[in-house]
């Protein structure tokens, strides 16, 4: 009889612990409203921005895109995550944190335009010994200046970021371009053109007949110059051994010419009528009724990207 009363009492303490233990994973319940703190994490450098809510962000610039400005968007119309969570917009390239609150975006502007600035300048000298400092590489990309929303308390730290995104804000899948060779870019970055008759800049992921590799930097140069220094630029940028790619592509120099004459090398050909940029345009071309979908940039020696 003591025995079994001696189970009896010790099952009821185990009972009791196992309830206690499964009550303690629940959580502890104290009555109230529950509330998130303002703001999101400060993104850091090498995060995505997946979405943007924004859309007069999202409408397209006026005139060339590579000199469309770089704009202001605050935290609350924006989601970054990790890169490896699908597509994304852009990337995240630039980030600062202030001690107490800063509303000041015009100075958020400026500084993300400063790296932008840098940017190029860096992407000029990789190439200068390919374009005899005539040409700077158009690659397309636009930056976005983000700002944390500002909180009530005056002392709270707040931040800005400063992102990377695609000429016209599409999604796209892969590391952005860094004017490397190993592996094609994104299909939207870049500078295309619609065709030959209609010279609108549209988006590399949608069909178009011309893409634009090198803009002039406004240095005199000869037909002669301007063909060969576009051929070696075009040649790094895109990787391809034969940047005809078997005569399928034409390359072209419009405008930039100080002896006013035209003509065919066996380089290419030089028009000296300018582009609706109002500048030298060192280009490729498909010859024919097909189009490109994506990119030149890194293609190297695969398949053109043709639709």
């Amino acid at each position: 009889m003591t025995e079994r009363r001696w189970a009896g009492i010790g099952l009821l303490v185990v009972t009791l612990v196992a309830a206690l233990v499964i009550a303690g994973l629940d959580g502890a319940r104290v009555a109230g409203t529950a509330s998130m703190t303002p703001g999101v994490r400060a993104p850091v450098v090498g995060e995505c921005l997946v979405s943007l809510t924004d859309k007069s962000v999202a409408t397209a610039g006026v005139g060339r895109p590579a000199s469309w400005p770089v704009v202001g968007v605050s935290e609350d119309r924006v989601r970054f995550a990790g890169c490896s969570s699908g597509p994304r917009i852009g990337e995240v390239v630039g980030q600062q944190r202030y001690s107490r609150q800063s509303w000041n975006v015009e100075a958020d502007i400026a500084w993300c335009q400063r790296l932008y600035d840098d940017q190029r300048a860096q992407e000029g000298n990789r190439y200068q010994d390919a374009t005899a400092g005539l040409w700077k590489p158009s690659t397309g990309q636009r930056l976005l200046a983000v700002h944390s929303r500002p909180a009530v308390d005056p002392a709270a730290p707040s931040w800005a970021a400063c992102v990377l995104v695609a000429p016209n804000l599409e999604q796209y899948s892969g590391p952005h371009v860094r004017a490397r060779v190993q592996a094609p870019a994104p299909a939207p970055f870049g500078l295309c053109l619609a065709g030959t008759a209609n010279e609108r800049w549209v988006s590399c992921a949608d069909r178009h007949r011309t893409q634009e590799l090198g803009e002039g930097t406004g240095a005199p140069m000869t037909a002669r110059d301007a063909i060969e220094t576009c051929r070696s630029l075009v040649a790094r940028m895109t990787g391809m051994s034969d940047i005809t790619a078997g005569g399928r592509l034409l390359l072209e120099v419009v405008g930039g010419s100080t002896d006013g004459g035209g003509g065919e090398t066996a380089a290419g050909t030089l028009n000296p009528r300018h582009s609706s940029a109002g500048s030298a345009s060192c280009r490729l071309s498909v010859i024919g009724e097909a189009r490109l979908v994506a990119t030149l940039i890194g293609v190297g020696d695969d398949a053109l990207p043709l639709g």
